[in-house]
């Protein structure tokens, strides 16, 4: 098992284009290359009609 400064451990942090606040790259897909974070990219991809928002009902 490698340790982790064997590895390149290059991080960034960046700026969440809808609500400006700091969040690591890399983790996430971001479309035209705008960056969003997590919580940001799931409400644009909802908006633009590229991922459907379902309900579930609790059980």
């Amino acid at each position: 098992m490698k340790h982790a400064h064997e590895y390149d451990m290059k991080v960034v942090i960046a700026e969440c284009k809808e609500c400006q606040e700091d969040f690591v790259s890399g983790e996430i897909y971001s479309p035209d290359e705008e960056l969003y974070c997590k919580d940001c990219i799931l409400t644009y991809l909802v908006d633009n009609g590229q991922l459907e928002k379902i309900t579930l009902p609790c059980i």
